[in-house]
């Protein structure tokens, strides 16, 4: 076998291998984009979430000051 065609049938198969790597890559970083983009999403419903939760506890504070004092003035009405 003479060098020439072994030369293209290497060429061929570098080109092969290259093509492979490029269509990996370009998968990998879809994969890692989407990954990045759903950890956002979570980060943004997480912070929501604890906004909600301190809202609702803050009503509830409010609400058991509110029950506090009209049990306060209702024990000094019985007195």
């Amino acid at each position: 076998m003479s060098p020439i065609p072994l030369q293209i049938t290497s060429q061929l198969s570098i080109h092969t291998w290259q093509a492979e790597f490029e269509a990996s890559r370009a998968r990998d970083k879809h994969d890692i984009m989407r990954y990045l983009g759903d950890l956002k999403n979570q980060q943004e419903l997480m912070a929501f979430t604890q906004m909600q939760n301190a809202a609702d506890l803050h009503q509830i504070k409010e609400i058991m000051i509110l029950m506090q004092k009209v049990f306060l003035a209702s024990v000094k009405l019985l007195s």
